[in-house]
């Protein structure tokens, strides 16, 4: 498959533009070839962004592409280089005499300064680039001489009906649909939707549906319409008139006359509309919406589609969303399709063929594709094994082709996240933080007016997972994860293996030279020397490498070496030591060190001045935090988490000079004078929080320390910014109970916060700010061993799609009080999703809930609840429920009435 070479790297134009605004471009000669860098490189991405579109390059196009490649790359170097030399003055000098330093580097003839040698290197890569922009009208003029179109012609002829379909899922999910489409009474042309992945099945879902008898016979007109990725209004509209029966030639210019014809067709019919494989709302929403209105009341339209957010905007009354085929059912399709021989079938052929089911992702096109592959081979262990081996190498061209659209669609900073995934190992949970904030250091985010960076990268990490190429996972701790479908996995891989490395280091060419690496169990000693030679390296994972060099020997060298990495991450390694040459990786803005045997971290990381993640937790070892953090001005997270990292005595740092800081995790409260407490000696007071105006994420510990005078001067009602916080006491406090309220109360957050967790609040009641009127925007709260009998009044939350109470103790009645205050005529819980109750080890029942509560429940869970009798019956009627989880809890009886 053709490698993509360009979208895995930063805007540079976006860089570069930046750069004209600042300091350096002041001398006019700069800023003007600043302004010619930033202009050839806009002309010759938008080369590439079509030159990506084709299937195929040739050798000199690849050259032309690799040389474009590398000058951005080192136009980075340069824009980085001279922000860490802004960085260090700024720390020296106020902003005017800096502006008058500047100013006087740049203009000296010798060149030898920072400012000059930027300077310079601008020049001289507008020299480099000019020589080969020379060639990029060639490549254009090919490109409008040579372009395939990479979707395709699909066929729009009436489908044939698919008799021998493998799993009693597809039948099941056939009768819901029909039923629900037939017996729904709204009188409009409504939508339905039927919304998967490529090849899981929603064509053949719709083709069963499409040729039922009840549709047949219910709808005066069916139409089927594959509407293709490219397709226009115009194109539409020849496609229903041809499906209706109807002409369309002559009229290909004539929008006004296709509707004319399309009206005569359906004005007054009740017709079935199947749209297949819709990319894009647009034309539906603009045009198309309204030209079918004049149809007979009752009239539906059934859309397939790999995205959610189409089905959402084209007004789906209903999206159905297509399940992977379980392990069996994938194994009897690959039998099928292979046409394996009941007499050849061995069991370790079984488990051969099985396993080769399960790396195809539950998905019956692929599944089926292989399967035809197997048909060729002899049925040998050996054969088989080979293919399971190199599965999606080995798929057809045409299904390759179709997995590829699923990249192609992206747009190009979605495209840089996605091929960066395949850095992670295969079923690697990927937490939604740990990967937003990688992106954000490699400068694949570009930030909006109304957005932080995290903000944008967490919008594309839930885009990634809408489109199915990310499957949403729980992490244990309860933080978001994903994993990479394998099929999704390879073509990462495949379109991004110039650029990125995970795997063995043993079968890395010698001459490759990636800009990122990843790989995992191996220690740094016996990496190849080669690996060193990687200068241009920018990205470096190690995955729970328990043979890390823990001496700091075999980093230190790689520290001298790779001095232009931005991100590293050594987490859940064994390294004790941090050497001080980590001061030369003077471009890094990711460092992770999390769940290490770090006992201190080298004064030299004040060098580090575009530093905007340090990662800490679960650091056991780590005693104190060096002064030099507070150099950092560029960090925007600091994390030192963990119960462990309770030891850490009285940081030296001053958190208000970190005027970026986001995201703060682990702020370790400092006893109040007249508190008594064993950590007076350490932690901060909580009037270092009220300047930190920019945090949107925020864990407290060791609150049941403090005042309801000191508490109130984190100003927490202040930080309008903030989505996520985390309240937590350590040690419960006897007789305290109405002081620890107290606190609690004037901790009240901005009403704009999304995520809320509670943690060993030991008061007699929750804070009376978790209300509807206090919180409207909050989606997701956690209560973990918690001291109250009563819970607050839950369910008037409006915007509330995740509940999980954990060890609740003192809980043995759930009562009206969840439910709260609802009109007759509302639904309590009516945006909930997931419910998660796990170690209430006391509770007995749960009541007091109505038929139409819950409208949105999908999964529940319940482990642990050893006396749990009865929960109300709507948790089992609720046809949207996809998923229950029931362990230990010996006493419920449950009856799933819908599902």
């Amino acid at each position: 498959m053709q490698p993509t070479l360009l979208t895995s790297i930063p805007n540079i134009a976006l860089l570069l533009g930046t750069l004209t605004a600042e300091q350096i471009s002041r001398v006019s000669r700069v800023k003007d070839d600043v302004t010619k860098l930033k202009r050839q490189f806009e002309q010759m991405l938008d080369i590439v962004e079509e030159l990506e579109q084709m299937n195929h390059h040739d050798a000199k196009t690849k050259h032309w592409m690799r040389q474009l490649r590398d000058y951005v790359y080192r136009t980075d170097d340069i824009i980085d280089l001279y922000r860490i030399d802004a960085e260090r003055r700024k720390a020296i000098e106020s902003a005017e005499k800096l502006e008058r330093h500047i100013k006087s580097l740049l203009s000296c003839p010798r060149g030898i300064s920072v400012g000059c040698r930027v300077s310079s290197s601008i020049h001289k890569l507008n020299l480099d680039i000019e020589k080969i922009s020379r060639e990029s009208s060639t490549l254009q003029r090919r490109y409008s001489t040579m372009h395939s179109q990479l979707t395709g012609s699909l066929s729009d002829t009436v489908p044939y009906h698919e008799s021998n379909i493998v799993g009693r899922y597809v039948e099941d999910n056939k009768r819901k649909l029909v039923e629900l489409i037939m017996t729904t009474t709204d009188q409009d042309t409504l939508v339905f939707a039927i919304v998967g992945t490529v090849g899981i099945g929603k064509t053949t879902l719709a083709r069963q549906i499409y040729h039922n008898m009840e549709m047949l016979q219910a709808f005066d007109l069916q139409l089927w319409v594959c509407v293709n990725k490219d397709a226009d209004y115009f194109a539409l509209l020849k496609k229903i008139i041809t499906a209706a029966g109807g002409n369309s030639l002559g009229l290909d210019h004539s929008r006004e006359k296709l509707e004319i014809k399309l009206n005569s067709f359906i004005r007054g019919r009740r017709f079935f509309l199947v749209l297949d494989d819709v990319w894009d709302e647009t034309t539906w929403e603009n045009m198309l919406e309204n030209q079918l209105q004049c149809a007979a009341p009752g009239s539906r339209i059934l859309v397939t589609t790999r995205h959610k957010h189409v089905a959402k905007r084209m007004g789906a009354s209903h999206i159905h969303h297509v399940s992977r085929m379980c392990g069996e059912d994938g194994w009897n399709l690959l039998r099928s399709r292979a046409k394996l021989d009941k007499d050849k079938e061995t069991v370790y052929m079984q488990a051969i063929g099985k396993k080769i089911a399960e790396r195809c992702d539950g998905l019956p096109m692929v599944i089926k594709a292989v399967g035809g592959v197997l048909r060729c081979c002899e049925p040998t262990c050996n054969e088989w094994q080979n293919v399971c081996n190199s599965i999606f190498s080995m798929l057809p061209d045409d299904v390759q082709t179709l997995i590829r659209l699923s990249y192609v669609d992206l747009p190009s900073p979605l495209k840089r996240c996605f091929l960066y995934c395949s850095l992670f190992p295969p079923d690697f949970v990927i937490r939604r933080r740990y990967v937003t904030q990688q992106w954000v250091s490699e400068g694949f985010i570009e930030a909006t007016h109304n957005s932080s960076l995290e903000e944008v990268a967490e919008e594309h990490y839930r885009e990634l997972i809408e489109r199915s190429l990310l499957q949403p996972e729980l992490g244990l701790d309860g933080e978001d994860g994903a994993r990479m479908p394998n099929i999704f996995r390879w073509l990462a891989k495949e379109l991004s293996h110039e650029e990125n490395f995970s795997g063995d280091l043993g079968n890395m060419q010698c001459m490759f030279e990636p800009r990122r690496l990843s790989f995992a169990s191996q220690p740094v000693e016996t990496v190849p020397q080669g690996i060193r030679k990687l200068t241009q390296l920018r990205t470096l994972l190690f995955f729970g490498n328990q043979k890390l060099s823990s001496n700091g020997h075999g980093l230190a060298r790689t520290f001298r070496r790779l001095t232009l990495l931005r991100v590293l991450d050594l987490h859940s390694s064994n390294v004790e030591h941090v050497p001080n040459a980590l001061g030369n990786v003077v471009h890094l803005r990711y460092l992770n060190l999390s769940s290490t045997r770090v006992r201190e971290l080298p004064d030299s990381i004040e060098n580090l001045r575009l530093l905007q993640f340090l990662i800490l937790n679960d650091c056991e070892d780590l005693n104190s935090l060096p002064r030099g953090v507070e150099q950092l001005r560029n960090l925007r997270s600091l994390e030192i988490s963990g119960q462990n990292n309770l030891s850490l005595r009285q940081p030296k740092i001053n958190l208000a000079r970190l005027s970026e800081l986001s995201c703060m995790r682990g702020f370790l409260v400092k006893a109040s004078a007249n508190g008594g407490n064993q950590f007076s000696a350490s932690g901060w007071p909580l009037t270092e929080l009220s300047s930190l105006s920019k945090l949107t994420s925020l864990q407290i510990l060791r609150l049941e320390t403090t005042t309801r005078d000191d508490a109130s001067d984190a100003a927490l009602s202040q930080k309008v910014n903030l989505r996520e916080l985390e309240l937590c006491c350590v040690n419960e406090q006897h007789n305290q109970e109405f002081e620890i309220r107290d606190i609690f109360e004037v901790l009240r957050p901005a009403p704009r916060l999304v995520v809320l967790k509670l943690d060993r609040y030991f008061g007699q009641e929750y804070p009376s700010w978790i209300t509807e009127s206090k919180l409207p925007n909050l989606q997701c709260l956690e209560l973990h061993r918690c001291s109250c009998k009563k819970l607050p009044p839950l369910g008037e939350l409006p915007q509330l799609r995740s509940l999980v109470l954990i060890d609740l103790q003192n809980l043995e009645i759930i009562g009206s009080e969840l439910r709260g205050r609802i009109d007759a005529n509302k639904a309590a819980f009516p945006r909930l999703e997931k419910l998660d109750f796990s170690g209430l080890d006391i509770l007995l029942s749960w009541i007091d809930l109505k038929d139409d509560d819950l409208p949105f429940l999908h999964s529940v869970r319940f482990v642990r609840c050893w006396k749990l009798e009865s929960v109300p019956t709507v948790l089992w009627s609720r046809t949207k429920l996809g998923n229950i989880n029931i362990d230990l809890c010996p006493d419920l009886r449950w009856s799933p009435l819908a599902t």
